[in-house]
């Protein structure tokens, strides 16, 4: 029974916030949901990867169309190769379905194979952020960081073993005050971007490439930088290893981390996907 009541409170919360968001009904709310990458569907990089909830994410993607189930759509610092990869293992490809890609600098389209620029990078302003970039990567070493592999734009920069990602973040910022850049860290890496450049201007794209709107979408994100995404979508999530403040940012935190936790949460918006796991696979 307390179950029950407890599903009775939080579907009332939600019901509540997407009211004051100008949804009417929570099952006709959702039509996408977006879902970070390190940290959600994958864990941190001391984690063992959940097999069995990841095979159930797939599973819900490969029968999204013959079930009428929302989409899934991938919103994440990781550059194209990454992502495509992983779309391909979920299943995750439709037409003119993109995912938000190197933190909103790109849309990425599996099934057509194309990439849209976002527009504050288009022109002059990318040929100048990508000197810049040239620059912060060369630098690198010195500011004892290592640069991410394969971006086309982003800089994504790791810490030392003897540095926190929330340390790292800090120095960066202060050693490269610009008000040209941006800065953002997930649970492995500083994100540096040209100023705009995030995933909320990513959710915006995204809502206009696709039509829909941006209150029926789903996000599911852990991280600082994942904030910009959250507060652009209708309906905020996180998994329970959450930062603190995308916890106070979600209206629903799942009691689950990582894999498990985005397996839960498409499970609480659409009811009909539990009973989706694979053959073999223990729930």
């Amino acid at each position: 029974m307390g179950g029950e009541e407890d599903w009775i409170t939080r579907r009332g919360k939600i019901v509540k916030y997407l009211a004051a968001k100008g949804c009417s009904a929570l099952g006709n709310a959702v039509r996408l949901f977006t879902v970070d990458l390190d940290g959600c569907l994958m864990p941190g990089r001391d984690s063992e990867l959940d097999f069995t909830s990841f095979t159930m994410v797939r599973e819900y993607c490969r029968r999204a169309e013959t079930l009428g189930f929302p989409r899934l759509v991938l919103c994440t610092g990781r550059p194209q190769p990454y992502v495509a990869a992983v779309l391909r293992i979920l299943g995750a490809i439709w037409p003119r379905t993109p995912s938000v890609i190197e933190s909103g600098a790109y849309l990425y389209y599996p099934y057509e194979g194309e990439v849209r620029v976002n527009p504050l990078l288009e022109g002059p302003a990318l040929e100048r952020w990508r000197e810049l970039r040239r620059d912060l990567a060369r630098q690198a070493p010195e500011m004892r960081a290592r640069p991410g592999l394969g971006e086309k734009t982003g800089l994504s920069l790791f810490p030392t073993d003897d540095e926190t990602v929330e340390q790292l973040h800090i120095r960066l910022s202060d050693q490269l005050i610009d008000e040209g850049l941006e800065f953002t860290r997930s649970n492995m890496c500083v994100d540096i971007t040209p100023k705009g450049v995030n995933k909320q201007s990513g959710i915006l794209m995204l809502a206009e490439a696709t039509g829909i709107s941006v209150q029926e979408m789903v996000g599911i994100g852990d991280s600082l930088n994942d904030i910009a995404m959250l507060t652009a979508v209708g309906i905020p999530t996180c998994p329970a290893n959450a930062h603190p403040t995308v916890k106070e940012t979600s209206v629903y935190v799942s009691p689950y981390e990582y894999t498990r936790g985005v397996r839960d949460i498409l499970e609480h918006f659409v009811p009909q996907a539990g009973g989706l796991d694979a053959p073999g696979c223990d729930r």
